[in-house]
């Protein structure tokens, strides 16, 4: 059984910080997963993050530390951001060349109004890993939907992509793939 690792709050904030200011300058979010590995080694290597963890932990659990314990918190806020509601609206009016009025916001899933020609937009909100996820819950939420049978309807996959950045022959295929069940996706990348 390995012992739980306790660094003390201010320490690990500055840590936090410190690599969270790393990852943004070098565009981590957006890099080729072969460019992570050489930002491990410097931010391991870093004396203000690898050497203040490595007086709290063994030297072979610090790269450990840093992908997990720092880096997989800060992708989960940086989805958050990219999926607020906020922005999947702006997305949602770029895409469809019309403002879109919210009718309803169920987290994961948001309902609204082509102002322009009163079209019914759903849009499910999800990561490119878990994109069918996202296609369940918007077929799910349009199949609850009544009285909507002389009405355009347009379904969206809103997905984001804070991992490693996708070739153009899988965007293709994410996008073939659901227009074969009328769903258009709009990809966000970090």
């Amino acid at each position: 059984m390995s012992k739980k690792i306790v660094i003390p709050d201010d320490v690990k904030a500055q840590v936090v910080s410190r690599v969270r200011a790393c990852l943004d300058d070098a565009g981590y979010f957006s890099q080729a997963l072969t460019d992570n590995s050489q930002l491990f080694d410097s931010m391991t290597a870093d004396p203000l993050i690898g050497g203040v963890l490595g007086q709290y932990m063994k030297k072979e659990k610090i790269r450990t530390y840093i992908k997990d314990g720092i880096i997989g918190k800060y992708a989960k806020l940086k989805n958050e951001e990219m999926l607020s509601t906020e922005k999947v609206k702006a997305d949602l009016e770029n895409f469809e060349g019309s403002p879109i009025s919210i009718l309803s916001d169920k987290g994961q899933v948001i309902v609204g109004i082509n102002d322009t020609d009163g079209a019914i937009i759903y849009a499910a909100k999800g990561t490119v890993l878990k994109w069918e996820s996202a296609l369940r819950k918007v077929l799910e939420n349009r199949a609850k939907s009544q009285n909507q049978e002389n009405m355009i309807i347009r379904m969206y996959l809103i997905l984001s992509n804070t991992g490693r950045k996708l070739t153009e022959a899988e965007q293709q295929s994410i996008s073939k793939t659901l227009g074969i069940v009328d769903v258009r996706v709009i990809l966000i990348r970090a």
